[in-house]
């Protein structure tokens, strides 16, 4: 009974000190060698950073023609989430939503599901979506956050440069070069929710301009409630090893050598199907992989260099209702060169390898089990310099062969004017596609009618094409003040070939089909205040409007509404990052997120706290709350009774640097 009242009066204090930080205080402390003063880095660098993703090259975020936002290591480190999900919450227009203690539905512009198939998810740019669903498995996608050096999030298309998938938006997590973690770094916590993690990174030297890191990363998360407070019985706990390696053999070539492994347990309540009833197991998950990735980068001169990139990945996942392993293979090769002029070229090729080998059961079973998959593509892409300075044009276009819908060709045209140093516009017009995933040709789902208890079952279709959507954007970018930037995205999409469920001559039988189209619209704005030399705030909203219609030839009357239903009309998030001390920060983000009526779930605003005290030159502590408005909502998922809640968390944690 103390430990409860001293953690409720804990969360108190902490929601109190979160609400002081997101109001307006004046008074600073002098500036620290150990805290970061946010107003000793020029502010361009500070609110815009270098990205990668728009164009496959580094530019500056403020001339990017995209709707673009990016995480720096210091927005990571000092938010004090443990997990990729948490972390992506921050990026506005984002929408990430918590099913359980280990799923996650998270996506941009609409369509959002625990297999979310329009956005594309990279690290190190190593795609990590799975070709069974076109989804993500965030369970397993982990990092050492302390690595990172920056998150890349655009909204909105990108086919031209990154191929299928890349429909309403991409995000890359990029980690640091091996020379810039040199040292030692152990961290660990332990709280309500994050019962306990801990990770421990060394870096070092293997020679003259080569350097090497290896890092190892625990958790284990509480398990979710129901809403009448029951355990939900899906707590997950994983284990997972690293390195990285960086050479810089000569002035020219640089390469890198990276990988990961992990495995893990992820407890649920798996849903299973007899040929009279359906019924719900307890069991743990299994959950391994590894992957390796190696780059060589050749620079020839200022205006032409090479990459060539190379990756393996395999993952198994051990479950009653279904169990796959997967292996992957990933070349990519691309060619940057400026031939003078007004042009800037780039063009390259690919080639992606899968095979998988599924386990069924009575509920699920895909035909073949087993089944490989190529990819072969190449894209083209030129920024045409119109008016040096003031108005640039790009245009490209990527071709992928697949063996589901041939070719597909995915192009792009992109326009920035720049008048001056303080103001941008941009506008693009873009095709991308989604390719059918194995779930949609060769899945087999069997389920239980409540009444009169007849089975049922969802079969694939071979015949599927791939959704496609052609958007159009607008944007504007401005710097009123040398402290205050605000950027304004518009977007108008239309989508076809939406899949459906389709009833055929059999009554107890129902196909996939591709009878619905539809537009979304919507706008995001993002504001970066430097208020002082000790305060920093950035506010994020979005606005999203779907509209959906399935073909007259379809007789599917649930799916439209469905999907028109599971993502947020309106989001909006402000962060303020506040150092009272010169050993203390202060760290709070206030969201807000619209309902979500499919679900039943109601609109809610969460904050999150957390408290840095720099007790040393090498030891950091740490106290963060999460959640703390209510003692539980729900986010996402299944429906009653089976509908999980995020809980009110509260966690501390130590970083050691030796």
């Amino acid at each position: 009974m103390l430990f409860k009242k001293s953690l409720g009066n804990a969360i108190v204090s902490i929601a109190l000190s979160g609400l002081v930080c997101l109001v307006p205080l004046t008074s600073a402390g002098n500036e620290a060698n150990r805290v970061p003063d946010l107003t000793s880095i020029p502010f361009e660098e500070l609110m815009d950073m270098d990205v990668s993703l728009v164009s496959k090259q580094e530019e500056k975020q403020s001339t990017a023609p995209a709707s673009v936002f990016v995480l720096s290591n210091e927005d990571i480190r000092r938010s004090g989430h443990q997990s990729i999900p948490e972390v992506l919450r921050m990026v506005p227009g984002i929408h990430v939503a918590k099913i359980d203690s280990n799923k996650w539905a998270i996506t941009s512009r609409g369509f959002n599901s625990m297999y979310a198939d329009k956005l594309l998810m990279l690290i190190d740019g190593r795609s990590v979506y799975t070709p069974l669903y076109s989804g993500v498995y965030w369970d397993v996608q982990d990092v050492m956050l302390e690595d990172v050096e920056r998150i890349e999030v655009v909204k909105g298309p990108g086919g031209t440069l990154w191929g299928a998938n890349a429909v309403n938006g991409i995000i890359n997590i990029i980690t640091k070069n091996a020379k810039n973690t040199q040292g030692s770094l152990l961290t660990a916590g332990a709280g309500t929710e994050e019962k306990g993690f801990s990770s421990l990174r060394h870096g070092g030297s293997l020679g003259k301009n080569a350097y090497y890191r290896v890092y190892a990363k625990y958790f284990n998360r509480d398990e979710a409630v129901y809403a009448n407070g029951d355990r939900a019985n899906d707590g997950y706990d994983s284990l997972r090893e690293g390195f990285r390696i960086d050479w810089d053999r000569s002035e020219q070539d640089q390469i890198t050598l990276q990988g990961d492994y992990y495995g893990g347990h992820s407890a649920q309540k798996t849903n299973l199907t007899s040929s009279t009833s359906n019924f719900t197991k307890d069991e743990n998950v299994t959950v391994r992989g590894s992957n390796v990735l190696s780059r060589w980068t050749r620079a020839y001169s200022d205006d032409s260099d090479v990459s060539l990139q190379f990756y393996y990945d395999r993952t198994e996942r051990d479950s009653t209702a279904l169990g796959e392993t997967r292996d992957t293979f990933d070349f990519d090769f691309q060619h940057h060169i400026n031939p003078g002029g007004m042009h800037h070229l780039m063009w390259g090729l690919g080639y992606r390898y899968t095979g998988d080998h599924t386990t069924g059961s009575y509920t699920i079973t895909f035909d073949p089990s087993s089944h490989k998959e190529e990819v072969f593509s190449g894209f083209v892409q030129d920024q045409v310099t119109l008016v040096e300075d003031v108005l640039k044009l790009t245009v490209g276009t990527k071709a992928e062969t697949n063996e589901y819908t041939g070719n597909e060709f995915q192009p792009n045209a992109r326009l920035l004017w720049t008048p001056d140093a303080m103001n941008a516009i941009w506008a693009s017009w873009t095709r991308a596609v989604v390719t059918p995933s194995r779930a949609y040709t060769h899945m087999t789902n069997k389920y239980v009618t409540v009444a009169p208890n007849t089975s049922m079952q969802t079969i694939g279709n071979n015949d599927l094409k791939s959704q496609e959507v052609m958007s159009c954007e607008l944007g504007y970018r401005v710097k009123p003040a040398a402290s205050l930037s605000f950027d304004l995205s518009l977007f108008y999409s239309e989508y076809d070939n939406l899949v459906t469920n389709e009833t055929t001559s059999n009554s107890l039988v129902k196909r996939l089909g591709d009878k619905m189209n539809g537009e979304t619209f919507g706008s995001e704005i993002v504001a970066h205040w430097l208020v002082n030399d000790s305060w920093k705030v950035t506010g994020g909203y979005s606005l999203l409007e779907m509209r959906l219609h399935t073909d007259n030839s379809s007789t599917d009357t649930t799916t439209e509404i469905k999907k028109e239903k599971t993502s947020p009309h309106t989001m909006f998030h402000l962060n303020s990052q506040f150092n009272p001390k010169d050993d203390l920060e202060m760290n709070a983000t206030l969201y807000y997120v619209g309902s979500v009526p499919h679900y039943s779930i109601p609109s809610y605003t969460r904050l999150d706290v957390g408290l840095i005290w720099h007790a040393s030159q090498e030891i950091d502590i740490s106290v963060v709350g999460q959640n703390l408005l209510d003692s539980s909502h729900p986010e996402f998922g299944d429906s009653a009774p089976f509908m999980t809640e995020v809980q009110r968390g509260l966690f501390g944690k130590m970083t050691w640097r030796f």
